[in-house]
């Protein structure tokens, strides 16, 4: 129900979503509404390889859907990369400015998962959540409890400056037919050991040290 009460206001605002593949011209736009995003984020921290911004790399191989206004103004951007092995696509980047119509991001999901089954793909991913706790649980061994323990108080150690709940709840929203679990792999002498878990995620996260989400905000990544 909320589903659709975000997309139909957004459809109020008259935004509509297009299918394109990568055009020269997409490139400063995109880079618009990515600053524009960035500027919207709770923390200035430069994030890890894993959380990197750059909806262009390898923009050959993608596809993107397109959200604009009345005026033709790009407000909202979803860069999907294709998974040829499940037929499917991987929405990774979903982007809005920070003065877009509310439901934009919806809009853009919404409506790439529509183009892309009637175009006769099998599949669709969002990608990861990360720390959520969804899916089966395939690691029984006894160390899990301590290793898992590491991962929580690492999730609500960063819980100010990466939405983790919010992105899974996001996600969640367009009630995926599963759940597949990821796994984090450690060494057994430290998954004994929750400080040594916490910390590891905290150097993958944040490269620059867990004193940087205390700087002023400047864009980093791709977009710096």
């Amino acid at each position: 129900k909320h589903l659709r009460w975000s997309i139909n206001r957004a459809r109020r605002e008259d935004l509509h979503v297009e299918a394109t593949f990568f055009h020269p011209s997409l490139v400063q736009e995109c880079r618009e509404v990515c600053m524009s995003w960035l500027a919207t984020r709770p923390a200035a921290a430069n994030f890890g390889w894993l959380f990197s911004l750059d909806p262009m790399c390898f923009a050959e191989h993608k596809r993107f859907f397109t959200a604009r206004n009345q005026k033709g103004d790009l407000v909202g951007l979803l860069a999907a990369s294709p998974i040829p092995k499940r037929n499917g696509w991987y929405l990774e980047d979903v982007l809005r400015r920070g003065d877009s119509p509310d439901g934009t991001s919806d809009l853009l999901v919404y409506e790439a998962l529509t183009i892309l089954r009637k175009e006769g793909f099998s599949e669709a991913t969002l990608g990861t959540a990360l720390l959520a706790e969804d899916g089966a649980d395939l690691t029984p061994s006894a160390t899990w409890r301590a290793t898992q323990f590491g991962l929580r108080q690492a999730k609500k150690a960063l819980g100010d400056v990466y939405h983790f709940d919010g992105i899974r709840n996001f996600k969640a929203k367009f009630v995926p037919n599963r759940w597949e679990g990821e796994y984090a792999v450690v060494p057994s002498t430290a998954s004994l050991i929750p400080f040594q878990v916490v910390n590891a995620i905290l150097k993958v996260m944040l490269p620059d040290g867990v004193l940087s989400i205390l700087q002023k905000r400047k864009p980093v990544g791709h977009y710096s």
